[in-house]
């Protein structure tokens, strides 16, 4: 991860896993607590009361954020978010460098965060990620899409979720097969925009479902 550059207007796979096979997502406010931090973290705009942000989402509102500050955020973001999925002991996202900022420092910012959460709330100490991250250049955007649909299609390894993908609460697949919860906070246009339909992305997620990701992507990219 230390030897890659970061460098704007490129796309990046970003993830991690618990330390020690640590379940660090054991329950649904975990997931939207780091949901929270991945799209409101892109930029430096402060929120001092993210429990009752996420309280009210947990009310079926939006995060209770207000639409200034969300335009704040695009404005000043240091990455543009893409594509996530959030799983028991690990996470994956895909996101684009901008002219602002730097993506070490958002990544620093959304562990430090969620760690100090994590451990408060099931007192614990010591690391809860394995390392800093991970990081790793998507070449083109043929590898974007590819990488995409291996997250999107991830949920599916559990049980209870196989072939129910679509309804996975905690990716950002529905956002793109139906509205997109978290405009403007989450540029997945840069997936939708390469097809001319939602038929035909769904007909492309179909075919990706067949495919050994880790001979397409390479090993590095597969937790």
């Amino acid at each position: 991860m230390r030897t890659i550059t970061f460098s704007e207007g490129n796309f990046y796979h970003l993830y991690n896993k618990g330390s020690n096979v640590l379940t660090i997502f054991r329950g649904d406010e975990d997931k939207w607590r780091f949901i929270f931090l991945i799209l409101y973290l892109q930029s430096d705009v402060s929120f001092p009361h993210v429990t009752r942000a996420i309280d009210n989402f947990k009310k079926g509102e939006q995060f209770g954020i207000d639409e200034f500050s969300k335009k704040e955020i695009e404005r000043t973001r240091s990455v543009e978010l893409i594509a996530f999925t959030v799983l028991p002991d690990h996470f994956h996202l895909i996101v684009k460098k901008t002219s602002r900022g730097k993506i070490a420092t958002y990544m620093k910012r959304v562990q430090n965060a969620y760690a100090k959460y994590f451990n408060a709330k099931y007192k614990k100490t010591g690391h809860v990620f394995n390392g800093p991250y991970k990081g790793l250049r998507l070449n083109n955007k043929e590898e974007m899409l590819l990488l995409s649909s291996f997250i999107h299609l991830e949920p599916g390894s559990q049980k209870i979720w196989r072939h129910k993908e679509h309804g996975y609460p905690w990716s950002s697949l529905q956002d793109c097969i139906k509205t997109n919860r978290w405009l403007p906070l989450l540029a997945n246009e840069e997936i939708l925009d390469q097809f001319s339909s939602d038929k035909e992305f769904k007909k492309f997620l179909e075919k990706s479902s067949s495919l050994d990701f880790r001979e397409v992507l390479g090993p590095a990219h597969i937790m």
